[in-house]
């Protein structure tokens, strides 16, 4: 190694997380993503109360697919390391409620009433291009997803009813009725991404994955907003 290379080296940034546990580096590396989603599109309008019950229903609508490519992707891969273990405990499965929840919303036309919008195309088609290869991809958006619909998604719930007059009939998302301490299973799940992880191989992939999927989430949330805001102009 020459005088150069090896001052070039010395200069590099040091991961703080390198050496620590899946769950520990992504949550590190995906911080700003997770609070910028807070502060984006139709999210910030629903925290804030600035949003409709029609905007809360495109969102549904295209977050539908999303989770109907997961789940089916974890299926496919049940046996192999991207599903070990996350398809043991069905109860965090979402697009069944996301149905119920969009017919007593919009009725049974919802997906006539709602559009499919570009953005949410893409999100559905880079979960299903993930499940055609090997599957670990799908980790990381299990991460996303269902840990955020059983931490952040419960405040989300308490705002639509505050502020949207939303009742329990159209709230299954948040609902988790086969679980009986939300608090412990999210533990229990957490063990079950890290196992997943681990076994996956490349942590680095996985994290960069997982930030995508913030990404993703953060421009549909933007769409959704501007398509909102449109219509209602």
């Amino acid at each position: 190694m020459t005088q150069t290379s090896a001052l070039i080296l010395a200069n590099e940034p040091v991961d703080p997380y390198a050496s620590a546990p899946f769950l520990v580096r992504v949550r590190g590396r995906t911080k700003h993503l997770h609070a910028c989603a807070e502060r984006s599109g139709v999210i910030s309008d629903l925290l804030h109360n600035r949003a409709e019950v029609a905007d809360y229903a495109l969102l549904l609508r295209n977050l539908l697919p999303v989770y109907v490519e997961l789940e089916t992707g974890l299926g496919r891969h049940r046996r192999s390391p991207a599903g070990a273990g996350l398809l043991e405990d069905r109860r965090v499965f979402r697009s069944q409620a996301l149905r119920q929840d969009l017919l007593a919303i919009c009725g049974p036309d919802w997906s006539n009433r709602l559009r499919l919008l570009p953005v949410g195309k893409t999100y559905a088609r880079h979960i299903y291009n993930l499940a055609s290869g090997s599957g670990a991809g799908l980790i990381a958006h299990a991460y996303v997803r269902y840990l955020g619909d059983l931490s952040g998604g419960q405040i989300v719930k308490k705002l639509l009813k505050k502020n949207l007059g939303m009742t329990d009939d159209s709230l299954a998302f948040y609902e988790f009725p086969e679980i009986d301490d939300l608090g412990s299973f999210r533990e229990e799940f957490r063990l079950l991404i890290e196992r997943a992880a681990g076994m996956a191989g490349d942590a680095e992939e996985l994290i960069e994955e997982a930030c995508l999927g913030f990404e993703l989430n953060i421009r549909l949330s933007e769409e959704v907003q501007m398509v909102s805001r449109w219509c209602a102009n």
